[in-house]
């Protein structure tokens, strides 16, 4: 695996690379919303 391609500055290939990371993402950002909303 390429720590390289762990690289902030490319968010997308990671999500099409691992699919498990994308979903990782969409976890996190529905858990950051969830505790705004309360």
């Amino acid at each position: 695996m390429d720590r390289g391609a762990a690289s902030p500055e490319r968010p997308f290939s990671l999500s099409s690379r691992h699919l498990p990371v994308g979903m990782i993402s969409v976890f996190l950002n529905a858990g950051f919303r969830l505790v705004i909303a309360e």
